[in-house]
């Protein structure tokens, strides 16, 4: 039947009972990860969403070095945790990754501009067309993060010259 169609078939086995048993490689702890998009919590229900092409145990430590400074300048997290909101540094959690800079910083403006009014950014990082952020809202209504899948659907995009 399949011929008729000119359809090609090919058989590929499942799992087997080794590949569940085994496992090659060690899972990378995420604060060894680099170039990825970032959420750190706060008690108060907000999220802090960023970027980094750096690992991020690096990151983290910058933001708690400039909370334990004190300086709100230098740092919107220090600047929220100086009206007393408690930071849950053990709930930092990585989101998203991309292999170049332009990608992460995408990837990390939509983060910000799809996460509801619970988050504590300065900014809402790079400008996004209207139209992303129109579509994003109409697939994925009261969604707190776009997809992965969506999120690099709109980079290859840029990339392709469509925006």
């Amino acid at each position: 039947m399949c011929r008729d169609f000119d359809i090609k078939t090919a058989f590929k086995s499942g799992k087997t009972l080794r590949s569940h048993l085994t496992k090659v490689k060690d899972t990378t702890p995420i604060t060894t990860e680099s170039s990825i998009v970032y959420s750190i919590p706060c008690s108060c229900g907000k999220v802090y969403i960023g970027e980094t092409t750096r690992r991020l145990e690096q990151r983290v430590k910058e933001h708690q070095d400039a909370c334990n400074r004190g300086d709100g300048k230098v740092s919107a997290i220090a600047e929220h945790w100086q009206q007393h909101h408690p930071i849950k540094w053990e709930e930092v959690r990585v989101v998203d990754r991309a292999s170049k800079n332009r990608e992460l910083k995408i990837k990390e403006a939509l983060h910000i501009q799809m996460t509801p009014d619970n988050k504590f950014n300065r900014d809402i990082g790079l400008e996004l067309p209207g139209c992303w952020l129109s579509m994003l809202c109409a697939n994925h209504p009261p969604v707190s993060v776009p997809s992965r899948n969506l999120a690099v659907y709109f980079v290859l995009l840029y990339h392709q010259g469509e925006f």
